[in-house]
């Protein structure tokens, strides 16, 4: 089977102003561990960024959900794992940047992919080429606006319980241009109709062009549950990641257990849990056990 897509923008943009700071309000941004998340504008004042969740009502803590790193005049938003800003997360970002005098430009982009299954499913290849630039620029804003050529080709592989894929991202552009590879595995399977298994694990290398360093990171993470009786059962939940790179070296553990047991209109709960994070010299530990009664009526 065989799939193509091909989708165009072309947009016109001016804007007669005076320079000013500007105040932006809910930027729409998703956190994911495998991109970089940019900033939409330059010139960001840092003590002004507020990050807050889809809900607008849990505002992210920075140094402890999210940290900041600057590129030239641009800025990255990165997660750190074991807050509560998870991977995924649907964010909105409010900060204050300088703003550029009148200027005028034609925003113009370019997507194709195509993708090939085999074997039925059992291989899945793809292929994703993205062009995005600007024209007919007038007004100090060159130095603001990114172009962009990225192209990306991955390969998975899917069997009776386990799937296995590997990728790689060259993104060339005139802010923030990297090359990253990143190979994955996701098991999952059920013994004798009582024990669930689900395991998976990463390793993904960033190279960031313009800086000359390279980032890696590694996950892996297990989940287990087995009935016991009807009515009864125990999970066990493990995730550990290492982010390796220049103000990010990063290493999270954290270890889960729950005992559950539905009696009639009534469900207990008896777990513990174990976290720590070291992020560059901090060093977070965490240890609690947890009882819930729970009544349904």
């Amino acid at each position: 089977m065989i799939n193509a897509r091909y989708a165009y923008r072309n947009r016109k943009e001016t804007r007669d102003t005076e320079f000013r700071v500007a105040t932006v309000v809910n930027e729409r941004h998703t956190a994911n561990d495998n991109q970089i998340l940019l900033l939409d504008q330059t010139g960001v004042d840092w003590t002004s960024v507020v990050v807050k969740d889809e809900t607008q009502t849990i505002v992210h803590r920075r140094d402890v959900d999210y940290y900041l790193i600057r590129h030239g005049a641009t800025t990255e938003i990165r997660r750190i794992p074991g807050g509560q800003m998870q991977n995924g997360a649907t964010l909105f970002v409010d900060y204050r940047t300088d703003e550029n005098a009148s200027y005028t430009f034609s925003d113009i982009g370019k997507t194709v992919g195509l993708g090939i299954t085999l074997l039925d499913r059992f291989i899945d290849l793809y292929s994703t080429l993205r062009n995005h630039r600007y024209e007919a620029v007038q007004g100090p804003i060159s130095d603001r606006l990114r172009w962009e050529r990225q192209q990306t080709v991955g390969v998975r592989f899917a069997l009776d319980f386990l799937t296995i894929g590997a990728e790689l991202d060259d993104l060339q552009s005139n802010i923030v241009p990297y090359y990253s590879r990143k190979a994955d595995a996701n098991a999952q399977h059920v013994f004798f109709d009582r024990l669930s298994v689900s395991a998976r694990g990463s390793a993904q290398e960033i190279y960031l062009r313009q800086e000359n360093e390279k980032q890696r990171y590694y996950d892996a993470s297990i989940q287990l549950r087995t009935v016991i009786t009807e009515g009864m059962d125990v999970a066990l939940e493990g995730f550990y990641r290492l982010q390796l790179g220049r103000g990010s070296d990063l290493t999270v553990a954290r270890l889960r257990a729950e005992w559950n047991m539905s009696y009639r209109n009534m469900r207990f709960q008896i777990g513990g849990e174990l976290f720590r994070r070291l992020f560059i010299s901090e060093d977070q530990k965490y240890a609690g056990c947890f009882v819930k009664v729970i009544r349904e009526f």
